[in-house]
Protein backbone atom coordinates (compact mmCIF):
# COMPACT_ATOMS: atom_id res chain seq x y z
CA UNK A 1 0.00 0.00 0.00
CA UNK A 2 1.52 3.31 -1.09
CA UNK A 3 1.81 6.27 1.27
CA UNK A 4 1.43 9.83 0.01
CA UNK A 5 4.40 12.20 0.46
CA UNK A 6 2.32 14.37 2.82
CA UNK A 7 1.50 11.44 5.08
CA UNK A 8 5.08 10.20 4.97
CA UNK A 9 6.35 13.62 6.03
CA UNK A 10 3.90 13.74 8.94
CA UNK A 11 4.96 10.27 10.10
CA UNK A 12 8.63 11.21 9.81
CA UNK A 13 8.21 14.28 12.02
CA UNK A 14 7.29 12.22 15.07
CA UNK A 15 8.86 12.62 18.48
CA UNK A 16 10.01 15.68 20.39
CA UNK A 17 13.49 15.82 18.86
CA UNK A 18 12.22 15.50 15.29
CA UNK A 19 9.61 18.18 15.92
CA UNK A 20 12.26 20.49 17.37
CA UNK A 21 14.63 20.05 14.42
CA UNK A 22 11.78 20.53 11.95
CA UNK A 23 10.62 23.69 13.74
CA UNK A 24 14.13 25.13 13.66
CA UNK A 25 14.32 24.24 9.97
CA UNK A 26 11.08 26.12 9.27
CA UNK A 27 12.37 29.13 11.20
CA UNK A 28 15.61 28.98 9.21
CA UNK A 29 13.72 28.83 5.92
CA UNK A 30 11.73 31.89 6.94
CA UNK A 31 14.95 33.72 7.87
CA UNK A 32 16.49 32.86 4.49
CA UNK A 33 13.41 34.02 2.58
CA UNK A 34 13.35 37.26 4.58
CA UNK A 35 17.03 37.90 3.96
CA UNK A 36 16.66 37.39 0.21
CA UNK A 37 13.57 39.60 -0.06
CA UNK A 38 14.52 42.31 2.43
CA UNK A 39 14.13 45.82 1.03
CA UNK A 40 16.38 48.73 2.03
CA UNK A 41 13.59 50.58 3.84
CA UNK A 42 14.67 52.99 6.58
CA UNK A 43 14.25 51.82 10.17
CA UNK A 44 12.90 55.22 11.23
CA UNK A 45 9.46 55.92 9.79
CA UNK A 46 7.05 58.78 10.61
CA UNK A 47 5.55 57.04 13.68
CA UNK A 48 8.91 55.89 15.09
CA UNK A 49 9.86 59.09 17.02
CA UNK A 50 6.73 58.88 19.17
CA UNK A 51 7.91 55.46 20.40
CA UNK A 52 11.56 56.41 20.76
CA UNK A 53 10.65 59.53 22.75
CA UNK A 54 8.00 57.60 24.74
CA UNK A 55 5.29 60.18 24.13
CA UNK A 56 2.00 60.14 26.06
CA UNK A 57 -0.05 58.95 23.06
CA UNK A 58 1.71 55.57 23.07
CA UNK A 59 1.35 52.62 25.41
CA UNK A 60 4.48 51.75 27.33
CA UNK A 61 5.55 48.25 26.30
CA UNK A 62 7.33 49.10 23.05
CA UNK A 63 9.13 52.17 24.50
CA UNK A 64 10.20 49.88 27.38
CA UNK A 65 11.58 47.43 24.83
CA UNK A 66 13.52 50.25 23.14
CA UNK A 67 14.80 51.33 26.56
CA UNK A 68 16.12 47.82 27.28
CA UNK A 69 17.94 47.82 23.94
CA UNK A 70 19.58 51.09 24.97
CA UNK A 71 20.42 49.81 28.47
CA UNK A 72 22.41 46.88 27.11
CA UNK A 73 24.49 49.32 25.08
CA UNK A 74 22.99 48.85 21.63
CA UNK A 75 21.96 51.65 19.33
CA UNK A 76 18.51 52.12 17.88
CA UNK A 77 19.82 50.77 14.57
CA UNK A 78 20.07 47.33 16.20
CA UNK A 79 16.35 47.22 16.98
CA UNK A 80 15.24 45.67 13.64
CA UNK A 81 17.73 42.82 14.04
CA UNK A 82 16.65 42.15 17.62
CA UNK A 83 12.99 42.24 16.61
CA UNK A 84 13.62 39.78 13.83
CA UNK A 85 15.50 37.36 16.12
CA UNK A 86 12.59 37.46 18.59
CA UNK A 87 10.23 36.69 15.73
CA UNK A 88 12.30 33.68 14.63
CA UNK A 89 12.18 32.27 18.16
CA UNK A 90 8.43 32.80 18.37
CA UNK A 91 7.97 31.21 14.96
CA UNK A 92 9.94 28.13 15.98
CA UNK A 93 7.87 27.83 19.17
CA UNK A 94 4.63 28.02 17.20
CA UNK A 95 5.79 25.37 14.72
CA UNK A 96 6.82 23.03 17.54
CA UNK A 97 3.56 23.47 19.46
CA UNK A 98 1.50 23.07 16.29
CA UNK A 99 3.25 19.81 15.38
CA UNK A 100 2.84 18.52 18.91
CA UNK A 101 -0.88 19.21 18.97
CA UNK A 102 -2.18 17.70 15.77
CA UNK A 103 -1.19 20.14 13.03
CA UNK A 104 0.40 18.14 10.22
CA UNK A 105 3.90 18.82 8.95
CA UNK A 106 2.65 19.75 5.42
CA UNK A 107 0.30 22.28 7.00
CA UNK A 108 3.22 23.80 8.90
CA UNK A 109 5.25 23.95 5.67
CA UNK A 110 2.42 25.77 3.88
CA UNK A 111 2.04 28.16 6.80
CA UNK A 112 5.78 28.88 6.72
CA UNK A 113 5.55 29.60 3.01
CA UNK A 114 2.55 31.88 3.51
CA UNK A 115 4.59 34.02 5.89
CA UNK A 116 7.99 33.72 4.22
CA UNK A 117 6.77 34.89 0.80
CA UNK A 118 4.54 37.68 2.07
CA UNK A 119 6.80 40.66 1.41
CA UNK A 120 4.26 43.03 2.96
CA UNK A 121 4.39 41.13 6.24
CA UNK A 122 8.18 40.78 6.21
CA UNK A 123 8.75 44.46 5.53
CA UNK A 124 7.60 45.50 9.00
CA UNK A 125 10.48 43.72 10.75
CA UNK A 126 12.80 46.46 9.50
CA UNK A 127 10.84 49.36 11.04
CA UNK A 128 10.94 50.76 14.55
CA UNK A 129 7.23 50.20 15.05
CA UNK A 130 5.17 47.87 17.21
CA UNK A 131 4.35 45.61 14.25
CA UNK A 132 7.29 43.18 14.37
CA UNK A 133 7.06 42.65 18.11
CA UNK A 134 3.29 42.26 17.90
CA UNK A 135 3.77 39.67 15.13
CA UNK A 136 6.00 37.68 17.49
CA UNK A 137 3.55 37.84 20.37
CA UNK A 138 0.69 36.94 18.03
CA UNK A 139 2.53 33.75 17.11
CA UNK A 140 2.90 32.96 20.83
CA UNK A 141 -0.82 33.60 21.26
CA UNK A 142 -1.52 31.13 18.47
CA UNK A 143 0.81 28.57 20.07
CA UNK A 144 -0.97 29.05 23.41
CA UNK A 145 -4.36 28.59 21.76
CA UNK A 146 -3.35 25.38 19.96
CA UNK A 147 -1.92 23.98 23.20
CA UNK A 148 -4.94 25.02 25.22
CA UNK A 149 -7.41 23.58 22.70
CA UNK A 150 -5.81 20.17 23.15
CA UNK A 151 -4.72 20.21 26.81
CA UNK A 152 -7.19 22.59 28.50
CA UNK A 153 -4.68 23.14 31.32
CA UNK A 154 -3.75 26.15 33.44
CA UNK A 155 -0.29 26.66 31.92
CA UNK A 156 -1.71 27.01 28.41
CA UNK A 157 -4.47 29.43 29.43
CA UNK A 158 -1.96 31.58 31.32
CA UNK A 159 0.38 31.62 28.29
CA UNK A 160 -2.46 32.52 25.94
CA UNK A 161 -3.72 35.27 28.25
CA UNK A 162 -0.22 36.66 28.80
CA UNK A 163 0.20 37.00 25.04
CA UNK A 164 -3.06 38.96 24.76
CA UNK A 165 -2.03 41.14 27.71
CA UNK A 166 1.30 41.95 26.08
CA UNK A 167 -0.42 42.81 22.81
CA UNK A 168 -2.67 45.23 24.73
CA UNK A 169 0.46 46.78 26.20
CA UNK A 170 1.88 47.21 22.71
CA UNK A 171 -1.14 48.72 20.96
CA UNK A 172 -4.57 49.77 22.29
CA UNK A 173 -6.39 48.18 19.34
CA UNK A 174 -5.50 44.79 20.84
CA UNK A 175 -8.28 45.33 23.40
CA UNK A 176 -10.49 43.85 20.67
CA UNK A 177 -8.85 40.50 21.43
CA UNK A 178 -9.90 40.44 25.09
CA UNK A 179 -13.61 39.58 24.66
CA UNK A 180 -12.68 36.97 22.05
CA UNK A 181 -10.19 35.45 24.50
CA UNK A 182 -12.94 35.10 27.10
CA UNK A 183 -15.32 33.67 24.49
CA UNK A 184 -12.65 31.21 23.39
CA UNK A 185 -12.06 30.00 26.94
CA UNK A 186 -15.81 29.50 27.31
CA UNK A 187 -16.01 27.58 24.04
CA UNK A 188 -13.14 25.28 24.98
CA UNK A 189 -14.60 24.56 28.43
CA UNK A 190 -18.29 24.47 27.56
CA UNK A 191 -19.82 21.69 29.62
CA UNK A 192 -17.18 21.81 32.39
CA UNK A 193 -18.30 24.52 34.81
CA UNK A 194 -15.54 24.03 37.40
CA UNK A 195 -12.72 24.30 34.87
CA UNK A 196 -14.43 27.20 33.10
CA UNK A 197 -14.67 29.26 36.31
CA UNK A 198 -11.09 28.45 37.24
CA UNK A 199 -9.62 29.41 33.88
CA UNK A 200 -11.69 32.58 33.54
CA UNK A 201 -10.37 33.59 36.96
CA UNK A 202 -6.76 32.92 35.92
CA UNK A 203 -7.38 34.85 32.70
CA UNK A 204 -8.71 37.90 34.54
CA UNK A 205 -5.88 37.86 37.10
CA UNK A 206 -3.19 37.69 34.41
CA UNK A 207 -4.82 40.42 32.30
CA UNK A 208 -5.28 42.76 35.27
CA UNK A 209 -1.69 42.14 36.34
CA UNK A 210 -0.29 42.94 32.90
CA UNK A 211 -2.45 46.06 32.56
CA UNK A 212 -1.13 47.17 35.97
CA UNK A 213 2.46 46.60 34.79
CA UNK A 214 1.83 48.60 31.62
CA UNK A 215 0.35 51.44 33.65
CA UNK A 216 3.29 51.41 36.05
CA UNK A 217 5.75 51.59 33.16
CA UNK A 218 3.79 54.39 31.52
CA UNK A 219 3.47 56.62 34.57
CA UNK A 220 7.12 56.12 35.44
CA UNK A 221 7.87 58.45 32.51
CA UNK A 222 4.58 60.32 31.89
CA UNK A 223 2.26 62.28 34.14
CA UNK A 224 -0.87 61.90 32.02
CA UNK A 225 -2.07 59.74 29.14
CA UNK A 226 -2.95 61.27 25.82
CA UNK A 227 -4.74 59.59 22.94
CA UNK A 228 -5.14 59.84 19.20
CA UNK A 229 -8.75 58.66 19.48
CA UNK A 230 -10.20 62.22 19.64
CA UNK A 231 -8.44 63.01 16.36
CA UNK A 232 -9.94 59.89 14.83
CA UNK A 233 -13.41 60.81 16.08
CA UNK A 234 -13.08 64.32 14.67
CA UNK A 235 -11.97 62.88 11.33
CA UNK A 236 -15.04 60.62 11.30
CA UNK A 237 -17.16 63.75 11.80
CA UNK A 238 -15.48 65.54 8.90
CA UNK A 239 -16.09 62.54 6.63
CA UNK A 240 -19.76 62.65 7.57
CA UNK A 241 -19.93 66.30 6.47
CA UNK A 242 -19.61 65.01 2.89
CA UNK A 243 -23.09 63.45 3.16
CA UNK A 244 -25.95 65.31 1.39
CA UNK A 245 -28.12 65.06 4.51
CA UNK A 246 -25.48 66.46 6.86
CA UNK A 247 -26.61 69.58 8.74
CA UNK A 248 -24.87 71.69 11.36
CA UNK A 249 -28.29 72.14 13.02
CA UNK A 250 -28.01 68.60 14.38
CA UNK A 251 -25.29 69.79 16.77
CA UNK A 252 -25.62 71.71 20.07
CA UNK A 253 -26.29 75.46 19.53
CA UNK A 254 -22.84 76.52 20.70
CA UNK A 255 -21.23 74.32 18.04
CA UNK A 256 -23.53 74.90 15.07
CA UNK A 257 -21.68 77.85 13.53
CA UNK A 258 -18.33 76.14 13.99
CA UNK A 259 -19.60 72.91 12.40
CA UNK A 260 -20.94 74.94 9.45
CA UNK A 261 -17.44 76.39 8.97
CA UNK A 262 -15.94 72.87 9.03
CA UNK A 263 -18.52 71.72 6.49
CA UNK A 264 -17.68 74.59 4.14
CA UNK A 265 -13.93 74.09 4.47
CA UNK A 266 -14.20 70.35 3.81
CA UNK A 267 -16.44 70.79 0.73
CA UNK A 268 -13.65 69.92 -1.80
CA UNK A 269 -13.49 66.44 -0.27
CA UNK A 270 -17.18 65.89 -1.00
CA UNK A 271 -16.68 66.63 -4.71
CA UNK A 272 -13.58 64.45 -4.89
CA UNK A 273 -15.09 61.44 -3.10
CA UNK A 274 -18.16 61.61 -5.34
CA UNK A 275 -15.89 61.31 -8.39
CA UNK A 276 -14.37 57.96 -7.34
CA UNK A 277 -15.76 55.35 -9.74
CA UNK A 278 -13.58 52.38 -8.76
CA UNK A 279 -14.89 50.36 -5.82
CA UNK A 280 -11.38 48.97 -5.28
CA UNK A 281 -9.94 52.47 -4.97
CA UNK A 282 -12.63 53.92 -2.71
CA UNK A 283 -11.29 52.64 0.66
CA UNK A 284 -7.73 53.84 0.05
CA UNK A 285 -8.68 57.26 -1.34
CA UNK A 286 -11.30 57.80 1.37
CA UNK A 287 -8.69 56.86 3.95
CA UNK A 288 -6.24 59.43 2.55
CA UNK A 289 -8.82 62.15 3.11
CA UNK A 290 -9.60 60.95 6.63
CA UNK A 291 -5.94 60.86 7.65
CA UNK A 292 -5.64 64.44 6.43
CA UNK A 293 -8.62 65.34 8.64
CA UNK A 294 -7.00 63.61 11.62
CA UNK A 295 -3.75 65.57 11.59
CA UNK A 296 -3.80 68.56 9.22
CA UNK A 297 -7.30 69.92 9.00
CA UNK A 298 -8.66 72.82 11.06
CA UNK A 299 -6.05 72.47 13.81
CA UNK A 300 -5.68 76.15 14.75
CA UNK A 301 -9.40 76.77 14.45
CA UNK A 302 -10.11 73.92 16.89
CA UNK A 303 -7.64 75.34 19.38
CA UNK A 304 -9.31 78.76 19.24
CA UNK A 305 -12.82 77.33 19.54
CA UNK A 306 -11.83 75.07 22.42
CA UNK A 307 -10.38 78.03 24.27
CA UNK A 308 -13.64 79.96 23.77
CA UNK A 309 -15.66 77.03 25.14
CA UNK A 310 -13.32 76.45 28.07
CA UNK A 311 -12.28 72.94 27.05
CA UNK A 312 -9.20 71.27 25.59
CA UNK A 313 -8.85 70.72 21.83
CA UNK A 314 -9.02 66.97 22.43
CA UNK A 315 -12.32 67.33 24.30
CA UNK A 316 -13.74 69.42 21.47
CA UNK A 317 -12.65 66.89 18.84
CA UNK A 318 -14.19 64.08 20.88
CA UNK A 319 -17.45 65.97 21.36
CA UNK A 320 -17.80 66.76 17.65
CA UNK A 321 -17.04 63.20 16.64
CA UNK A 322 -19.41 61.59 19.13
CA UNK A 323 -22.28 63.93 18.18
CA UNK A 324 -21.81 63.20 14.46
CA UNK A 325 -21.60 59.43 14.91
CA UNK A 326 -24.70 59.35 17.11
CA UNK A 327 -26.70 61.38 14.61
CA UNK A 328 -25.46 59.70 11.43
CA UNK A 329 -24.63 56.23 12.70
CA UNK A 330 -25.97 54.35 9.62
CA UNK A 331 -23.70 56.38 7.34
CA UNK A 332 -20.83 55.97 9.81
CA UNK A 333 -21.27 52.19 9.65
CA UNK A 334 -21.35 52.38 5.86
CA UNK A 335 -17.99 54.18 5.80
CA UNK A 336 -16.63 51.66 8.31
CA UNK A 337 -17.81 48.85 6.03
CA UNK A 338 -15.86 50.40 3.16
CA UNK A 339 -12.75 50.44 5.35
CA UNK A 340 -13.29 46.83 6.42
CA UNK A 341 -13.37 45.68 2.81
CA UNK A 342 -10.39 47.91 2.08
CA UNK A 343 -8.32 46.05 4.66
CA UNK A 344 -8.29 43.04 2.31
CA UNK A 345 -7.46 45.07 -0.84
CA UNK A 346 -3.69 45.27 -1.35
CA UNK A 347 -2.06 48.13 -3.26
CA UNK A 348 -5.17 49.60 -4.92
CA UNK A 349 -3.60 52.96 -5.78
CA UNK A 350 -0.96 51.16 -7.85
CA UNK A 351 -3.08 48.37 -9.30
CA UNK A 352 -5.99 50.64 -10.26
CA UNK A 353 -4.00 53.80 -11.03
CA UNK A 354 -5.86 54.36 -14.30
CA UNK A 355 -9.15 54.66 -12.40
CA UNK A 356 -7.94 57.35 -10.01
CA UNK A 357 -9.91 60.58 -10.33
CA UNK A 358 -8.11 63.74 -11.51
CA UNK A 359 -7.20 66.68 -9.27
CA UNK A 360 -5.63 64.42 -6.66
CA UNK A 361 -4.39 67.27 -4.50
CA UNK A 362 -7.71 68.67 -3.29
CA UNK A 363 -5.97 70.09 -0.23
CA UNK A 364 -2.53 71.73 -0.47
CA UNK A 365 -0.75 69.42 1.99
CA UNK A 366 -2.65 66.18 1.40
CA UNK A 367 -0.43 63.10 1.40
CA UNK A 368 -1.25 59.74 -0.11
CA UNK A 369 -1.42 56.73 2.16
CA UNK A 370 2.11 55.35 1.73
CA UNK A 371 0.99 51.81 2.58
CA UNK A 372 -1.49 51.91 -0.29
CA UNK A 373 1.01 52.87 -2.97
CA UNK A 374 4.12 51.01 -1.76
CA UNK A 375 5.62 48.31 -3.95
CA UNK A 376 5.52 47.44 -7.63
CA UNK A 377 2.35 47.22 -9.65
CA UNK A 378 2.95 43.59 -10.61
CA UNK A 379 3.47 42.61 -7.00
CA UNK A 380 0.14 44.16 -6.06
CA UNK A 381 -1.62 42.57 -9.05
CA UNK A 382 -0.35 39.14 -7.99
CA UNK A 383 -1.15 39.61 -4.30
CA UNK A 384 -4.58 41.23 -4.65
CA UNK A 385 -6.59 38.07 -5.48
CA UNK A 386 -4.71 36.06 -2.84
CA UNK A 387 -5.69 38.44 -0.04
CA UNK A 388 -9.25 38.76 -1.32
CA UNK A 389 -9.59 34.95 -1.31
CA UNK A 390 -8.10 34.82 2.19
CA UNK A 391 -10.63 37.40 3.35
CA UNK A 392 -13.49 35.48 1.72
CA UNK A 393 -12.41 32.20 3.32
CA UNK A 394 -12.13 33.85 6.72
CA UNK A 395 -15.61 35.29 6.31
CA UNK A 396 -16.94 31.82 5.41
CA UNK A 397 -15.32 30.25 8.48
CA UNK A 398 -16.68 33.05 10.65
CA UNK A 399 -20.25 32.70 9.35
CA UNK A 400 -20.25 28.89 9.40
CA UNK A 401 -18.73 28.93 12.86
CA UNK A 402 -21.45 31.21 14.19
CA UNK A 403 -24.26 29.29 12.47
CA UNK A 404 -23.14 25.94 13.86
CA UNK A 405 -21.97 27.25 17.23
CA UNK A 406 -25.02 29.16 18.45
CA UNK A 407 -27.42 26.15 18.50
CA UNK A 408 -24.87 24.10 20.48
CA UNK A 409 -24.54 26.80 23.15
CA UNK A 410 -28.16 26.20 24.16
CA UNK A 411 -27.05 23.13 26.08
CA UNK A 412 -24.15 23.17 28.50
CA UNK A 413 -22.07 20.31 27.18
CA UNK A 414 -18.85 19.93 25.21
CA UNK A 415 -19.07 21.42 21.73
CA UNK A 416 -19.16 18.96 18.85
CA UNK A 417 -16.01 20.14 17.08
CA UNK A 418 -12.51 18.81 16.75
CA UNK A 419 -9.81 20.73 18.61
CA UNK A 420 -8.43 22.02 15.32
CA UNK A 421 -11.80 23.32 14.18
CA UNK A 422 -12.37 25.06 17.51
CA UNK A 423 -8.93 26.66 17.22
CA UNK A 424 -9.71 27.83 13.67
CA UNK A 425 -13.02 29.39 14.72
CA UNK A 426 -11.43 31.22 17.64
CA UNK A 427 -8.59 32.48 15.41
CA UNK A 428 -11.15 33.82 12.94
CA UNK A 429 -12.98 35.52 15.81
CA UNK A 430 -9.69 37.20 16.75
CA UNK A 431 -9.20 38.33 13.15
CA UNK A 432 -12.69 39.69 12.72
CA UNK A 433 -12.77 41.49 16.08
CA UNK A 434 -9.47 43.22 15.32
CA UNK A 435 -10.39 44.30 11.79
CA UNK A 436 -13.89 45.46 12.74
CA UNK A 437 -12.47 47.66 15.50
CA UNK A 438 -9.92 49.13 13.09
CA UNK A 439 -12.63 49.80 10.50
CA UNK A 440 -14.81 51.53 13.10
CA UNK A 441 -12.06 53.64 14.69
CA UNK A 442 -9.50 54.20 11.94
CA UNK A 443 -8.92 53.57 8.23
CA UNK A 444 -7.84 50.61 6.11
CA UNK A 445 -4.07 50.30 5.78
CA UNK A 446 -1.84 47.32 5.18
CA UNK A 447 -0.26 47.28 8.64
CA UNK A 448 -3.57 46.44 10.32
CA UNK A 449 -4.21 43.44 8.09
CA UNK A 450 -0.66 42.17 8.56
CA UNK A 451 -1.15 42.26 12.34
CA UNK A 452 -3.71 39.45 12.04
CA UNK A 453 -2.40 37.80 8.87
CA UNK A 454 -0.80 34.80 10.65
CA UNK A 455 -4.09 34.03 12.43
CA UNK A 456 -6.09 34.43 9.22
CA UNK A 457 -3.75 32.09 7.33
CA UNK A 458 -3.60 29.47 10.10
CA UNK A 459 -7.39 29.37 10.49
CA UNK A 460 -7.83 28.53 6.81
CA UNK A 461 -5.10 25.88 6.96
CA UNK A 462 -6.58 24.23 10.06
CA UNK A 463 -10.00 23.97 8.42
CA UNK A 464 -8.38 22.66 5.23
CA UNK A 465 -6.58 20.00 7.24
CA UNK A 466 -9.92 18.89 8.65
CA UNK A 467 -11.78 18.85 5.33
CA UNK A 468 -9.21 17.63 2.80
CA UNK A 469 -8.22 13.95 2.47
CA UNK A 470 -5.36 12.74 4.66
CA UNK A 471 -3.26 11.92 1.61
CA UNK A 472 -3.17 15.60 0.66
CA UNK A 473 -2.55 17.27 4.02
CA UNK A 474 -0.83 14.45 5.87
CA UNK A 475 -3.43 14.49 8.62
CA UNK A 476 -2.29 13.01 11.92
CA UNK A 477 -4.33 11.69 14.80
CA UNK A 478 -4.67 13.75 17.94
CA UNK A 479 -6.65 13.23 21.09
CA UNK A 480 -9.63 15.38 22.09
CA UNK A 481 -9.47 16.96 25.51
CA UNK A 482 -12.27 16.04 27.85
Amino acid sequence: MSISPATLLSKTIDGSRARLYFSLLMSGIYALAYTLSQSPDPAIVPDSPSYIENTAIRTSLYPAFLYLVDVVGLSVSAVPTIQFCIFLISFAILCYVALRHGVSAPTVVIFTSALAFNVYFNGFHNHILTESLSFSITLLLMAGLLAYANLRNTVAVVAMTAAVGMLVGLRPSAWALVPVLLIGICMLNWGNAARLRKHILFCCVVLIGLVWVENALFYANNSQRDSILPRHLFAKMTMLTTLPQFSSKDFPPELQQFVAEIDAAFAPAETYLASIDSFMLRPALTGDIEVYAQWRFFGKEIERKAQQLGMSPQELRRSLGVHAIKRYWPQYLEISGIYYLGLWIVGPETTFAASRPPNRQIFPDLDQNSASKAGSRWLHVAALPAFLILGLLNACIFICGLVTLIPQLRRFQALDYSNQTLSAIILVFFVQASLVLIALANISTLRYLMAVYPMAAMSVLLVSQELLPSAIVGKVEFRRAA
